[in-house]
């Protein structure tokens, strides 16, 4: 016999209540909140069951790819809500320059007209969910319920007004969390209680001045992710483990096969794997395959890598090498490229208005070079950013976790939200934990 606690017994009856009435009402949207280790997961799929929805009937989504994996990894054939919702299509559009047309084509996202007629759209980590993308969902008439974690950090960009005003709260720790530390020094952390240092059985909460060179490489190796606060911090860590790994980042600067690294600017044209459930977008993190220097003085380059969720390699994806050669971005953020029929690379030089330095015989140059270009290429694509990945912001975490966690533990630093970041960061480990501070 299944026991539920007060709080689950509460939110199932609302939950199974407002699903019914979605028949005649306007109401799609239950927002679930859920505290870590409130058995906030037990309780959709009790809740799908005593509705008695089949599997095809659920569409289960999430904001990232990783965050689909971990739903997958628990028995869930997720996918991302970009991928549910939304279609690329190549949109052809023109432009007028010195009387002459001049065409061109770019890929657009746009919200497909139909998805299957579930009857429950589940979506987790609805925090990490903009306005925007919320309406597009309900757009298509069918019960979305959302759960997320309140006790975790808002999104950095895109409004949501959703976790805050939630229609049922999980609070109550279950029986089966109640023993685990992870679960207890997270709920200390969102109290802004002080966690002391110690050894709490599989969270282990040091002194950094305590704390031998040789031991922090062993922390450091030993981990599947470190997690810190500030970019300084984060690149300060990702070159000590490099070295740490015998790696000369000096001849090396560039990543080299087996090192770490994290897309850090979305690029939803590029799939994963061969489903095309998960695509390349901010905070996805793999290991490198193999990279390819196209232009060291355009600093453009081309890798391969393995995403840590999948087992798929996906190769030549363009990536600007300025912030591992030179320490800053050469290139705005979704720059693209032409590539050229004999496979040559030339930069895409984006149509504007002549500026007043310019004469008009410059401006017609640059024109037709442009031209010349365009008609001249086989495609154009993106040229991605990526860092290295070994240690992360606990922003960049979010939606993902990992067996092994260090925390380089920074949350001080986020005042207000000082106790969600630090909440946010212990919740990213399954299994083991290590806090230094």
């Amino acid at each position: 016999m299944i026991n539920l606690t007060k709080d689950q017994e509460i939110a199932k009856d609302k939950i199974i209540k407002w699903h019914e009435s979605t028949r005649t009402t306007k109401n799609q949207l239950f927002i679930l909140s859920g505290y870590a280790g409130t058995g906030k997961t037990f309780l959709i799929n009790y809740v799908i069951e005593e509705l008695g929805l089949t599997e095809a009937q659920v569409a289960f989504g999430t904001p990232t790819g990783k965050a689909a994996s971990v739903l997958i990894q628990r028995g869930r054939d997720a996918s991302t809500i970009h991928r549910l919702i939304y279609t690329p299509v190549e949109e052809e559009y023109s432009v007028e320059i010195n009387g002459e047309t001049v065409k061109n084509k770019r890929v657009k996202f746009i919200k497909i007209e139909s998805i299957p007629k579930y009857k429950l759209i589940v979506i987790d980590e609805i925090s990490m969910v903009d306005n925007k993308m919320m309406k597009d969902l309900l757009s298509f008439g069918i019960p979305v319920l959302a759960t997320g974690d309140a006790g975790q950090l808002p999104p950095i960009n895109g409004d949501n007004d959703f976790i805050n005003n939630p229609d049922a709260c999980l609070e109550e720790i279950v029986r089966q969390s109640l023993g685990d530390p992870i679960v207890r020094l997270a709920t200390m952390a969102r109290n802004n209680e002080e966690i002391p240092y110690g050894n709490y059985g599989s969270v282990l909460v040091l002194n950094r001045n305590m704390i031998t060179p040789p031991q922090m490489k062993q922390l450091l190796l030993k981990a599947d992710q470190v997690l810190c606060g500030t970019n300084k911090t984060r690149r300060y860590w990702n070159n000590e483990i490099r070295k740490y790994k015998d790696i000369d980042i000096i001849e090396n600067p560039l990543p080299i096969k087996g090192d770490k690294i994290i897309c850090t600017v979305n690029n939803w044209s590029i799939p994963l794997d061969d489903t095309e459930k998960f695509n390349l977008v901010n905070g996805t993190i793999g290991n490198i395959e193999k990279v390819e220097v196209i232009d060291s003085k355009i600093n453009l380059g081309k890798l391969s890598f393995v995403p840590d969720f999948l087992g798929t390699v996906t190769d030549d994806i363009l990536f600007d090498t300025g912030i591992f050669a030179k320490k800053k971005w050469s290139y705005d953020m979704h720059q693209r490229s032409y590539i050229m029929a004999d496979g040559s690379f030339k930069l895409k030089e984006w149509l504007s208005k002549k500026s007043p330095k310019e004469s008009i015989e410059d401006f017609r140059k640059r024109v037709m070079k442009y031209i010349r270009a365009e008609r001249n290429s086989v495609e154009d694509k993106q040229i991605n950013r990526f860092e290295f990945g070994y240690c992360v912001s606990v922003h960049k975490s979010q939606g993902s976790e990992w067996a092994r966690v260090l925390l380089i533990d920074e949350s001080y630093i986020f005042g207000k939200d000082s106790n969600k970041h630090l909440y946010t960061a212990i919740t990213r480990a399954k299994k083991k934990l290590v806090i230094i501070r």
